[in-house]
């Protein structure tokens, strides 16, 4: 079984497989029968509304094929340590500049290059 939405939106990385697994899972029980009540199914028919809304909000945005070769997703709340991880990757914060390396500034400048698009109320960024 895929992970719902909540669980979805709780990871600070998110890919757009995850989100396709997920919208595939709920089209594949797209039978009321198979929920427990009507609340349960308005529940699952929601979930699937905010998914297909996320994907084509990205896709509107980068295109169906950027989608279908795979977008990742950084968690807003997660963003300044992903930007602290790439500026070490990339050398950044090393050498001379180490000391003086404004990880606030580069994280902000980062940001730059990334768009943002919500899913179960949390900002994800992805590359534009």
């Amino acid at each position: 079984m895929s992970k719902d939405i909540e669980e979805l939106a709780a990871e600070d990385y998110l890919q757009s497989g995850d989100v396709d697994a997920r919208i595939a899972y709920l089209e594949d029980h797209a039978d009321p029968s198979g929920y427990g009540s009507g609340e349960d199914w308005e529940d699952a028919l929601g979930e699937l509304r905010e998914l297909e809304e996320f994907r084509d909000e990205v896709t509107g945005q980068k295109g169906a094929a950027a989608w279908w070769n795979g977008v990742s997703f950084i968690r807003d709340d997660y963003w300044a340590k992903f930007a602290e991880e790439e500026a070490e990757s990339l050398g950044l914060d090393a050498g001379m500049f180490g000391p003086y390396f404004d990880y606030a500034k580069w994280s902000r400048e980062l940001k730059t290059d990334y768009q943002g698009a919500e899913l179960n109320g949390i900002t994800f960024w992805y590359r534009a």
